[in-house]
Parts: structure tokens; C-alpha cells; sequence
């Protein structure tokens, strides 16, 4: 990201999941960093604007000159095309379906098949989005030696940003004290905090 000291920004898809990890050495620009990715992931242009589906998804192109048929463009159309196109993945994707042919890791492609891309929907982005793309539906890891109170703030915002079900955040404190040379006490705390939200 241009201006950011991310020392990691990246997004993973996987048929089940897509992790948005992000790390930097500078507190406040990781903070900043988190703020830009919670709004891309929880209000993306994708669903309020139908142009961003077209472009980046899938859209009618029509030949240069006046003769010759339509075709499929789109940036992940294209991009897929090409991953379907590759031996190894088709094989990878074949193994995966005759290992798991009944759950998700068999039947679904995170990137889209190019043959069914194309019967995308803006409605059903917009369904998909609204019914998993949750924080109700999230797990968020923080790392590091910043304040656990800046990112209950954090998640607070989102959670009071977005009206949804309800998310439970557990944390798990440990507190060692040594008494003697010969005696050390270790007291572990687990708070549990279910934060109610309507959707």
C-alpha cells in the first residue's frame, strides 16, 4: 500500500475462508492499516456499486471490428482462465474433488470456475457478501506488544459500525508471579465477553 510501512499486506482464498493479514513494525500505521482492511472487507464498492462487479468480475466485451462474437472479460475471470488453464491446478482441483466430493474443499473453487463466473449476479455478490462477509462470521488475531485495550476499540468500532449477531471475544491473561526462589505461581484469567448485536 503506497505511504504504508506494512511489512505484510496480502489476502488468501481458500474454499472455505479468506484470510487479510496484515503486520508493520509502526504501531499506528498497522492501525491504520487494520481501518483500511475492515472497511474494504466489511464495505467494499463491490456491493453498493455495480460497475466494480463488471470490471473486476465479469462483463461482455465486444470486438474491435464489426464482425466476430462477444466475449467474457474481467480482471478475475481472466485471471481464473488462466489458473484453469495450468495443468497443476487442474489436477490439484481434480484431486480435491475426488478426495472431497461432498463439502466445500471438493465442490467449491474460491476464485470461481470461468464457465459459471458469468452467471454472477450483482444481487448475488450483494447476498453472498451480506450473509458471510460478517464479523459475526470472523476470527481476529492480533500479535504483538500493543495495548489489548486499543484493539478492544478497534473491534468495538466494527461492531458498533455494523449492526449484526453476536460475537464472542475471548481472552486468556496470564499472570506469573515468582514468590521465592523456589515457588512460582501462575494464575491464568479468561474473560469471556458476548457482545449483543442486531442484524
Amino acid at each position: 500500500m503506497k505511504g504504508s510501512l506494512q511489512t505484510f499486506l496480502n489476502a488468501f482464498t481458500y474454499p472455505d475462508r479468506t484470510c487479510y493479514p496484515v503486520a508493520s513494525c509502526n504501531t499506528q500505521d498497522f492501525y491504520n492499516l487494520i481501518d483500511v482492511y475492515l472497511d474494504a472487507v466489511f464495505y467494499p464498492r463491490a456491493i453498493s456499486e455495480p460497475d466494480v462487479l463488471k470490471q473486476e468480475g465479469w462483463h461482455y466485451e465486444a470486438p474491435d471490428g464489426k464482425d466476430g462474437d462477444l466475449t467474457y472479460k474481467g480482471v478475475v475471470f481472466n485471471e481464473m482462465k488462466g489458473v484453469y488453464s495450468n495443468p497443476d491446478s487442474v489436477m490439484g482441483r481434480e484431486q480435491q474433488r475426488g478426495l472431497f466430493p461432498d463439502n466445500t474443499y471438493g465442490m467449491c473453487d474460491s476464485g470461481g470456475d470461468p464457465v459459471v463466473i458469468p452467471d454472477l449476479t450483482f444481487k448475488g455478490l450483494k447476498d453472498f457478501h451480506s450473509e458471510f462477509y460478517h464479523p459475526s462470521n470472523s476470527r481476529v488475531w492480533f500479535y504483538g506488544d500493543d495495548a489489548p485495550v486499543e484493539r478492544l476499540r478497534i473491534l468495538g468500532i466494527l461492531q458498533t459500525s455494523l449492526s449484526c449477531k453476536y460475537i464472542t471475544l475471548t481472552f486468556t491473561l496470564t499472570l506469573t508471579l515468582t514468590l521465592t526462589l523456589t515457588l512460582t505461581l501462575t494464575l491464568t484469567l479468561t474473560l469471556t465477553l458476548t457482545l449483543a448485536l442486531t442484524r
